[in-house]
């Protein structure tokens, strides 16, 4: 038995996950002067320093068959990242999902 399937499954969340809520929601952000919550990290932080923390977390809708057919991520990213090279943890709402 192979567990493929299920290791494919949260990596296509993963993907999901990073496009927040969409394209249309984060245009809705900027157009308001502001930065997303991961545009917002990324300013703060290192440079390739940020490791997320479950960024698979989320609701995942399936079909009669248990195929994702679609999925909403958590509204709040956290993660462990390095500023001025001291590590930290550091975490925010993402607004592009709820509350924005």
């Amino acid at each position: 038995m192979t567990w493929q399937d299920e290791a494919n499954e949260i990596q296509h969340r993963k993907t999901l996950a990073l496009a927040q809520g969409g394209d249309a929601a984060i245009d809705k952000q900027h157009s308001q002067g502001r930065l997303t919550i991961r545009e917002r990290i990324e300013a703060l932080i290192d440079p390739g320093s940020l490791e997320e923390i479950g960024p698979g977390a989320g609701t995942g809708n399936y079909d009669q068959d248990n195929n994702l057919l679609g999925f909403d991520p958590a509204n709040f990213i956290l993660a462990f990242a390095k500023v001025h090279g001291r590590r930290v943890i550091i975490g925010g709402e993402d607004f592009t999902l709820r509350g924005g």
